[in-house]
């Protein structure tokens, strides 16, 4: 009689214990925690303010923030370091003063390279002021027949689009400017790119920002 009191007991107990885990479960699901955050970005090695022997990071993507990095064994490299810093981003507080800390970190010294800017100019701006004139035919053919010096931007000068500067540029110029002639192929009146030739570096201008 005994032992089947027990074994009652047992089976009662099992089904409390059943029903209270089932019940966790449905009230209170577990939540997976979220992926560590990847950190990934350029930017420069900063001194440490407080000479506490951290490794200080400040990204170009987040000015103003900066960022504990720990290296591990690696050397840091000097103040002022540009470089790419990868690595897992975690909030961290201690001796340091930022609050975000990049664990397990790598870098490399460099950020790639900036797109190449592309040359811009007015076609006919042969002294490159900005404006299309008369000045501008006597500047071409001073510098083709008397030594003159030469084109801030060639490109500019070749004003029938021939892929050379002579002197049937400065024939379209003056038939432009004094006999009805046409415009020229762009850029023009105002700033562009040349959609024709390639254009060399020297047509960098600042008329043309």
């Amino acid at each position: 009689m005994d032992n089947s009191k027990s074994r009652i007991r047992l089976r009662r107990t099992a089904t409390l214990a059943l029903l209270i885990g089932g019940w966790v479960l449905l009230c209170c699901p577990v939540h997976s925690q979220p992926p560590p955050a990847i950190f990934e970005e350029c930017g420069v090695f900063e001194p440490d303010p407080f000479g506490t022997g951290c490794t200080i990071f400040s990204a170009y993507a987040f000015p103003g923030e900066t960022y504990v990095i720990d290296l591990g064994n690696t050397p840091p490299p000097p103040s002022g370091t540009e470089a790419l810093v990868t690595g897992i981003q975690v909030s961290c507080v201690g001796i340091c003063f930022p609050t975000s800390c990049i664990l397990n970190a790598t870098y490399v010294l460099t950020c790639g390279t900036p797109p190449p800017v592309e040359p811009r100019f007015i076609r006919g701006d042969c002294n490159n002021d900005a404006t299309f004139n008369i000045a501008d035919v006597i500047f071409h053919l001073f510098w083709l027949f008397a030594s003159g010096p030469p084109p801030p931007c060639q490109n500019a000068c070749d004003f029938d689009s021939g892929l050379s500067s002579d002197v049937a540029d400065a024939v379209m110029m003056l038939s432009t400017l004094f006999s009805g002639g046409g415009p020229p192929a762009p850029p023009w009146p105002n700033c562009g790119t040349d959609p024709l030739d390639p254009v060399s570096p020297d047509c960098l201008n600042p008329i043309c920002p």
